[in-house]
């Protein structure tokens, strides 16, 4: 997922303004309708080799013409990435995509460079993406992803597309598919000028209200006033210096695309349907939600309460899925596939949560870790729901869990910290601080292998152990002296991250 890390504007109306990228979709139909993809299916979408060249050839073509009009000159790299996708060299336009990326400035470690930082590099963007989810997932399982979102979608909507699968491979669907029956956009970028200038352009012939620099403008404006009101949390750097602001951190970036988000909405709700691909949570649309299959639906007005159909209706569609999922040749072994899906669930899950109906969403949040155990989404929104409801040693359970399941968990450090936050919540009981003093105990036994089991089951405690650990510091053996202190060491130094 791409990660956005800084927004500027001047106060000067004369002067340049710059944010992250988004972008925006819209679909309709009733719940009811929608339908699973039966299994196998090969022929859900068009989506395959030839078509995604025709695909690049028509982003390329948008691109020079982009160019044309704004009198910018496309730079050789950005050509390049192009032709090596025609070629069939995906390794070298990878290479030259990163090389690119490294220039673009809103990407960790990147800087800005113009050649490449302007508008047209979401034309390239958009169709690496594409082509990228296309060598990730299994062929079949990203076909019947694309067709199980866009044919439940009525033309003519607006789909907020947020994940790169959610963006990149709905965009070029339902260009290659469905002839661009949905209108998607991307709430991750809507504080980049580039981006917006981009879906404008794209846009164009669709009647979509669509923010200017001055809306964007506004839009940075109120995230100030919200933050320094205390209405907004403070979860990025805002940096004032001459007449330029600037706000870096993802979060913070994503308060400011929620704003601009929200103008779209207000602007097109009465003529356009709007659908959700969640990425980052956007608080001011959960009022309004409600479960649509994969995706969700943004309803015209606020929702008072989920009706009890509704949530059947969405269990059903939920069950039969995952079903399905987990016989689908190559799913298993498929975590691009397994994330997205898994991503998908928790965000309804997250309706649920926010409607405090914790018996379905504890139920979605588990389905979730079912298809993809390493999902962090799925993971921290139950253990979240659980710290919030008071039960902290069910969300010690699921952070435990979640640390342990496997090579593709995703920001190690983050989940220690937050399982070592829960530990200092829950106290240890006598029978708890009793195992860990047994476990130390074996530390020092001549078996290596028992060694070995107490030294992992130690470190399972984590900070949990930390106060009985200090107990044993100075302890007589010197090899459970040595181990001893490098745990307190190790769990002391993850507590300060």
């Amino acid at each position: 997922m791409p990660s956005f890390v800084n927004a500027t504007i001047r106060t000067s109306t004369r002067q340049q303004r710059t944010y992250p990228v988004v972008i925006l979709a819209a679909v309709v139909l009733t719940f009811a309708d929608i339908a699973i993809s039966q299994l196998p299916d090969h022929t859900s979408t068009k989506l395959n080799k030839a078509t995604l060249k025709s695909f690049a050839a028509k982003r390329k073509g948008q691109m020079m013409s982009l160019g044309k009009a704004q009198r910018i000159e496309p730079a050789p790299e950005l050509l390049k990435v192009f032709s090596e996708l025609e070629d069939d060299n995906f390794e070298a336009a990878s290479n030259q995509y990163v090389i690119i990326k490294q220039n673009i400035g809103q990407y960790a470690g990147s800087t800005s460079t113009p050649k490449y930082h302007n508008a047209l590099w979401q034309y390239v963007l958009e169709t690496y993406g594409a082509y990228e989810q296309a060598h990730l997932w299994t062929p079949s399982i990203l076909r019947a992803y694309a067709k199980d979102i866009l044919s439940t979608i009525p033309a003519n909507s607006i789909f907020f597309g947020g994940t790169d699968p959610g963006r990149f491979v709905i965009t070029a669907c339902n260009e290659i598919d469905y002839e661009r029956k949905v209108n998607v956009i991307t709430q991750n970028a809507l504080a980049d000028r580039n981006y917006t200038t981009f879906a404008s352009r794209q846009h164009s012939t669709r009647d979509i209200w669509l923010p200017g620099l001055e809306d964007s403008r506004k839009a940075f404006q109120r995230y100030l006033r919200d933050v320094e009101s205390g209405k907004a949390p403070r979860k990025g750097t805002i940096k004032k210096k001459g007449g330029r602001m600037t706000v870096q951190g993802v979060f913070a970036v994503m308060q400011i695309n929620g704003i601009i988000a929200k103008m779209i909405f207000d602007h097109n709700r009465d003529t356009h349907q709007f659908y959700v691909e969640e990425s980052y949570v956007i608080g001011w649309m959960y009022p309004y939600l409600k479960p649509h299959g994969l995706i969700m639906k943004l309803n015209k007005t606020p929702i008072d309460r989920l009706s009890d159909d509704v949530v059947a209706k969405d269990t059903k569609f939920w069950e039969q899925y995952v079903k399905r999922l987990r016989k689908w040749p190559g799913f298993a072994n498929d975590i691009a596939a397994q994330k997205t899906f898994a991503k998908m669930r928790a965000a309804i899950g997250g309706i649920y949560a926010f409607r405090e109906r914790f018996e379905e969403a504890e139920a979605a949040f588990r389905q979730a870790i079912q298809l993809c155990p390493a999902s962090p989404e799925s993971n921290h929104r139950l253990a979240n729901m659980y710290e919030k409801r008071g039960d902290i040693e069910a969300a010690r359970q699921v952070m435990k869990a979640y640390l342990e399941a496997g090579p593709f968990v995703e920001s190690l450090v983050a989940a220690r910290k937050r399982l070592a936050s829960l530990d200092s919540k829950c106290p240890l009981n006598q029978e708890q601080e009793e195992d860990i003093v047994r476990t130390i105990q074996q530390l020092g036994v001549q078996d290596s292998r028992v060694r070995g089991d107490a030294k992992r089951r130690l470190d399972s405690f984590g900070s949990h152990a930390l106060s009985v650990l200090k107990r044993h510091v100075d302890h007589t053996d010197p090899e459970v002296r040595v181990t001893v202190r490098t745990l307190i060491g190790r769990i002391e130094n993850t507590l300060k991250q």
